[in-house]
């Protein structure tokens, strides 16, 4: 079964502004391919679907903590 998540995402960066597109494009091809690589060591987290589904639920809080409150570059 073919996965929704990539055409949208990639429609996401098609929307961006021209200027960072390959930038953006280059973090989007990162992110897929980092996700496909940690996914493999799930199965070695201890304690089983809890404690995975508990740990990813975390670090995804925590990464959404940092980027909200990343600083904003001035232009």
């Amino acid at each position: 079964m073919p996965s929704l998540s990539a055409p949208l995402n990639h429609m996401t960066v098609e929307l961006g502004y021209v200027k960072v597109r390959g930038r953006n494009l280059s973090y989007f091809t990162m992110a897929v391919f980092s996700g496909q690589f940690f996914t493999s060591f799930m199965q070695y987290i201890p304690g089983g679907e809890k404690n995975v589904f508990i740990i990813c639920s975390v670090s995804a809080f925590i990464i959404a903590l940092v980027l909200f409150f990343k600083p904003i570059k001035a232009k």
